[in-house]
């Protein structure tokens, strides 16, 4: 805000990541090892990342019955908002600094039904393409046993700061 007015969406969208001087790969571990904050909404609908490597990363998140729909499952749209996320951060590693790298396109395979159970559920995610300013990533999301119930498959595009 620079004339008295609220700066819009378009013109606050990606100012976090040109601010910072650390590669994608470098913020995503940091937010690991809990050196790097977690976005809001991870109040909302909590997960745990793992260490990643470029190109790969995974996490893990327990649904609970506030994610319940009215059949007493746990909600499509906690699956396809956990994989999204998941798949995003994974993208994540493939960025310089101050470059960012949202989604573009996703899509997701629900396999079985997820439950309120108590039992950790585990993503991983694994970058398949990367070219141009194209990053396509694949994801699993599996029970402790191994057990899949959600597959993702997602685009995503690599934003670069503009030049001076």
């Amino acid at each position: 805000m620079t004339d008295g007015r609220a700066e819009t969406p378009h013109e606050t969208a990606g100012k976090v990541a040109k601010a910072d001087t650390r590669s994608g790969l470098q913020q995503v571990a940091d937010l690991a090892a809990g050196k790097y904050p977690a976005s809001p909404m991870t109040q909302l609908m909590p997960f745990a990342t793992l260490p990643p490597e470029k190109g790969k990363v995974s996490f893990r998140a327990t649904p609970d019955d506030r994610l319940l729909n009215g059949m007493g499952i746990v909600h499509g749209g906690w699956v396809m908002t956990m994989l999204d996320n998941a798949m995003g951060l994974t993208a994540h590693t493939m960025v310089e600094a101050g470059e960012y790298c949202p989604s573009k396109e996703t899509t997701v395979q629900f396999i079985k039904p997820v439950f309120a159970n108590g039992d950790e559920l585990s993503f991983t995610c694994t970058v398949t393409s990367s070219e141009g300013r194209n990053v396509v990533v694949e994801s699993r999301m599996e029970t402790t046993d191994g057990k899949l119930l959600a597959t993702g498959k997602s685009t995503c595009v690599i934003i670069r700061p503009k030049s001076a």
